[in-house]
């Protein structure tokens, strides 16, 4: 794409004696050319609740068509995702281009997905589909002692990719927050609190249903994990409260859960199907088999 707007240099010819006029040069500047390639791509996506956030990352061309050195100074852009006004930014790596040369343009923006149409043409992305994208702006540079500045117009356009995947999340037991306590005599609670660690670039909410508490290699309650949100990239806190049944517990069963609640440690491993819920693409679940364990004791205050 070029733009043929044309902002002109005047420069004036020493002449050789003050009574001969002075012809006068007149030196075109034509707008430099820029192009989004086809490596730019979305990134790290957290859907509402988890942060509400899509990271894009611009990967293009600009060349300079002049017949003369000019310097990229300052992009002032607005960005577009499926015609819709996503985030504006401003570009400020001075790049100097040789008559015909072409140089790289490569730099991030997090763009904040609270709008609704937004996160839809997002999860569209995410769900396969290409996203349409286009940066609008206004280009400063400067060459022959000049800075000109060309006024905002459509500076490139194209699609977009999600480059990032969904991935399950790493689970670790928080033994120091985690407790067992009688609720009232003959009703034993155990609170187990962990962090379901993200290590992809697609953020979520987990949360299962029908959870075992195993003790001793017996299940001796369920429970569900409520959905909790897990940002890309980041740690998400969750917690299951279990109410044992103490008639339907083994004696061996019983004996550990009040010796917990005495003082002694008490190991357990809760177990059960797990999935994984991102909004606007869909509900998945956790394939790879998983389990949190550690031990819990009474806590004292």
């Amino acid at each position: 794409m070029m733009r043929w707007l044309a902002i002109t240099v005047l420069g004036l010819v020493a002449a050789c004696a003050p009574t001969i006029s002075v012809p006068v040069q007149e030196q075109v500047v034509r707008p430099l050319v820029f192009e989004l390639l086809d490596s730019s791509s979305l990134g790290k996506f957290n859907p509402p609740g988890a942060g509400a956030t899509i990271t894009l990352g611009v990967d293009a061309v600009v060349s300079n068509p002049n017949s003369f050195p000019v310097s990229l100074q300052e992009l002032d852009f607005r960005l577009y995702l499926a015609d819709q006004a996503a985030v504006a930014g401003r570009y400020l790596v001075p790049k100097r281009l040789e008559p015909g040369e072409t140089a790289g343009l490569q730099f991030e923006v997090a763009i904040s997905l609270q709008q609704p149409g937004l996160l839809r043409a997002v999860a569209e992305a995410f769900a396969g589909n290409p996203l349409p994208v286009r940066i609008d702006g206004a280009v400063t540079v400067s060459t022959l002692g000049y800075q000109p500045i060309f006024a905002p117009a459509v500076l490139m356009s194209g699609v977009v990719q999600a480059r990032e995947t969904l991935s399950p999340p790493l689970l670790q037991m928080s033994e120091a927050e985690s407790e067992v306590f009688w609720l009232e005599p003959g009703v034993p609670v155990v609170r187990v609190v962990g962090w379901a660690i993200n290590p992809g670039g697609v953020g979520y909410f987990v949360y299962g249903t029908d959870l075992s508490l195993v003790i001793g290699g017996q299940r001796v309650a369920s429970a569900d994990l409520t959905p909790s949100p897990v940002p890309a990239g980041g740690a998400g806190r969750i917690e299951i409260l279990f109410f044992p049944d103490l008639d339907a517990l083994s004696t061996e069963a019983r004996e550990a859960l009040s010796e917990a609640i005495a003082g002694t440690p008490l190991p357990l491993a809760v177990q059960g199907e797990l999935r994984l819920d991102v909004l606007g693409l869909g509900t998945f679940p956790v394939a790879s088999s998983w389990q949190l364990t550690g031990q819990v004791v009474a806590q004292r205050f």
